[in-house]
């Protein structure tokens, strides 16, 4: 009876289906914005962790692919994108400096992974996995991917083809 079907519940006057949680759109939109009000919880509770930082952006992205709202959440997904491209950087820096690879898949709780603690992955080999499962490089790449589609999103044409450029730098064109 709240659906977009046939009742006209969640409806305006002209038709078209508004924003509460009684409508069918209102209520997945409703439910999206929760999920991320939780991230953003998370993500503030530890702002250093790349992991949390990558997830709060990644799903303001795709609420931005889902809900057409005139992009209200770009910008702070263009932000956490940037932010965790900091830290990425900074864990990257880190690895060189202690003489430890940044292409290797980490050991992440004993891990199962058939790649985890391998030497010299392919980023090709990476492609697909999720973030937990990547090593920096393949993380920064595919970071660098994601702020380059929400910019691309924003309709910042330069700073997109800018941030693919740098990911494909960085994989030495073997990832995408």
């Amino acid at each position: 009876s709240g659906s977009a079907g046939g009742s006209s519940a969640g409806r305006s006057s002209n038709n078209k289906i508004e924003d509460t949680p009684s409508s069918g759109r209102g209520d997945v939109k409703y439910q999206i914005d929760e999920y991320i009000g939780r991230l953003r919880t998370e993500n503030m509770a530890d702002p250093g962790n790349i992991h949390k930082t990558l997830n709060l952006a990644e799903s303001l992205r795709q609420r931005d692919l889902s809900i057409h709202d005139g992009g209200s959440a770009q910008a702070e997904a263009i932000q956490l994108f940037e932010d965790a491209i900091d830290l990425i950087l900074k864990q990257r820096q880190e690895l060189i400096q202690s003489g430890r690879p940044t292409n290797v898949v980490p050991l992440i709780n004993g891990g199962s992974s058939h790649m985890q603690g391998s030497d010299s992955q392919s980023l090709n080999q990476e492609l697909f996995l999720d973030t937990n499962s990547k090593s920096t490089d393949g993380i920064l790449v595919a970071t660098y991917c994601s702020l380059a589609k929400m910019y691309f999103m924003a309709n910042m044409f330069e700073r997109a083809v800018k941030a693919y450029d740098t990911a494909l730098n960085l994989s030495s064109g073997d990832y995408l």
